[in-house]
């Protein structure tokens, strides 16, 4: 205890001399370092950004502050109707008449998305198989109906938004002699319509037609 006096009337000694020690080593460090050298010392003592500054990867993840409360710029089209997926397989036997049809149709709300997807098995031509995406409004005077696509292939994949109220489906259509399977994914806000109700509706249309 005789060797080192100071050492018990001056607690804080030893940290006052570390820290002196440390701003020396930090002045000579930066008389050795070239006129280059200085911007990355600098760099080195700059804040670390926070999340929002750490570049695009990082931004992608994070709104902005004027969009995370509710500014009524993005539509959203609420619906009481559960959300469903579907698969339907329709096959085709081989036939000695071509052209066999067969149609699927959902009832969605208007203004509302549907995913989808088919492929088609056992044609090898694209120009043999036929499908088209159409809608039909409710059967009444001023009765509309549009096609969305329509062609030859043997796959699509893609989603719609209904444009109208009323049904909204596929036709398929095989057109080669040969046996073929068209498998059929859709996936959103819908009701399936019956075979049943889809040929009462074809109905309906044709009576409008006829003057």
């Amino acid at each position: 205890m005789s060797r080192h006096p100071s050492a018990t009337r001056h607690p804080y000694a030893w940290a006052l001399a570390g820290v002196l020690l440390g701003a020396g080593a930090v002045l000579a460090a930066q008389k050795s370092i070239g006129p280059g050298d200085h911007a990355i010392a600098a760099s080195a003592s700059a804040p670390v950004p926070g999340p929002k500054q750490a570049g695009a990867a990082h931004e992608r993840f994070i709104a902005p502050l004027d969009r995370q409360a509710d500014t009524g710029e993005v539509s959203i089209a609420s619906t009481q109707l559960p959300f469903r997926t579907d698969t339907f397989r329709i096959a085709w036997l081989p036939a000695t008449t071509p052209a066999t049809r067969s149609s699927r149709s959902f009832a969605p709300p208007p203004a509302r998305p549907l995913a989808y997807h088919w492929s088609v098995e056992g044609i090898g031509n694209p120009e043999e198989f036929y499908a088209d995406l159409h809608g039909h409004a409710p059967p009444a005077p001023g009765y509309r109906e549009a096609s969305y696509r329509r062609g030859g292939g043997l796959q699509d994949s893609g989603s719609f938004t209904t444009p109208f109220d009323g049904i909204h489906g596929w036709l398929f259509k095989n057109d080669s002699a040969g046996a073929a399977t068209v498998t059929l994914q859709v996936a959103g806000f819908y009701e399936p319509v019956t075979a049943a109700e889809l040929a009462q509706i074809e109905r309906q249309i044709e009576t409008l037609a006829t003057p």
